[in-house]
C-alpha cells in the first residue's frame, strides 16, 4: 500500500517561532524552524522553514520566501552518513521537503540530524520506537451522510504515547486527527477505545465537522512516539484550538529538541496504516 507522507502545516513553523509571550516592542529574532519525521522502513523528511514577524501581515509572498531550500541537511547513524536530498512537490505544505534515500528507520536506533545553513549549525537526536499493531478500526454511521472512526488497541505496560492522523481525498498529506494524541491517562487499564476524528480545517473552520463523509476513504496512520512527541503534539493542538478562540491566549512557546538557534521537532515514530471506508449500503 502506498504510504503517503505528513508534512505539518507552515502554521507549525509560524508558532514554534513564538518564543514565549509576544511583546510588540521587542526586537525581531530570526530563526530557523525544524520539523523532521523518520519511521521504521521509510526514509527521514524534513522541511526547514524560518520563524516570521508575530504582528506582521502574512502574504503568499512572505510564506514562500520563509522556506528554506539550500540548507545542508545531514543524516548519521552509527557511522553512516548521508547528505539529504531536496525536492520540490506540490504534494508537501510547504512545497519543499529534504529526504534520506540510504538510510532507512529502524526500530531502536538513534538518529542524529544536523542542519547546516546561513552560518548556523542546529542538531538533534531521536529514536524509533516500536510500533503497535490497531486490534481494530472501526466505521461508525452518524447518520445517512456522515460516520465517524473508532481505533481499539491495547498497551499492557501503558508506557507510550499515541499519535492518529489522517489523509482524506480533500489533502495530499496527512494531518493530525483532532484530539488524536494520547498517553496512558487516558487507559490507564491499558485498554483504548478512541475516536478518530477529522483533521481541523483551518481554512473553512465554519464548516467543519469532526465526522467522514459516507464516501470518503480515509487512511488513518497510528504512530507510537515518545515523551516529547506527545508533549509537543498535545501543545501544538492546544495552541491552534486557543488560536480559534479570540477568548483565550495563543502565546506559548512549543517545546522543541532541536540544539542551536532554532526551534522545532525532530521525531521518531513507530507506525502502522489503516484503510477506513463505510460499507456501501446493500
Amino acid at each position: 500500500m502506498m504510504k503517503p507522507r505528513y508534512c505539518i502545516l507552515l502554521l507549525c513553523a509560524l508558532l514554534a517561532g513564538c518564543l514565549g509571550k509576544v511583546r510588540t516592542d521587542d526586537a525581531f529574532h530570526q530563526q530557523l524552524v525544524v520539523e523532521g519525521r523518520i519511521e521504521e522502513g521509510q526514509g527521514a523528511e524534513v522541511m526547514l522553514t524560518l520563524n516570521l514577524p508575530y504582528a506582521d501581515r502574512l502574504t503568499e509572498e512572505m510564506l514562500a520566501d520563509a522556506v528554506v531550500r539550500w540548507a545542508k541537511v545531514t543524516l548519521a547513524c552509527g557511522e553512516e552518513t548521508e547528505i539529504l536530498t531536496g525536492y520540490n512537490s506540490d504534494a508537501y505544505f510547504p512545497h519543499f521537503v529534504y529526504r534520506s534515500h540510504r538510510i532507512m528507520g529502524e526500530t531502536g536506533k538513534k538518529y542524529r540530524l544536523t542542519v547546516e545553513y546561513s552560518g548556523r549549525t542546529l542538531t538533534a537526536e531521536t529514536t524509533v520506537p516500536e510500533p503497535l499493531d490497531l486490534e481494530a478500526l472501526e466505521c461508525v454511521a452518524i447518520d445517512d451522510e456522515y460516520y465517524t472512526i473508532r481505533a481499539r488497541f491495547e498497551d499492557p505496560a501503558a508506557e507510550n504515547a499515541y499519535f492518529l492522523e489522517c489523509l482524506t481525498p480533500e489533502t495530499t498529506y496527512f494531518r493530525p486527527a483532532l484530539l488524536g494524541i494520547v498517553d496512558r491517562s487516558l487507559f490507564p487499564d491499558g485498554r483504548a477505545d478512541i475516536t478518530v476524528n477529522r483533521p481541523l480545517d483551518y481554512v473553512h473552520i465554519k464548516e467543519y465537522t469532526q465526522y467522514f463523509r459516507r464516501n470518503e476513504e480515509v487512511i488513518v496512520r497510528f504512530s507510537t512516539t515518545g515523551r516529547f512527541g506527545y508533549d509537543y503534539w498535545s501543545l501544538f493542538e492546544n495552541e491552534v484550538l486557543n488560536a480559534l478562540n479570540p477568548i483565550f491566549p495563543s502565546d506559548n512557546a512549543l517545546p522543541t529538541n532541536i540544539e542551536g538557534d532554532g526551534r522545532g521537532i525532530w521525531c521518531g515514530y513507530g507506525s502502522r496504516y489503516y484503510t477506513a471506508r463505510y460499507p456501501e449500503k446493500s
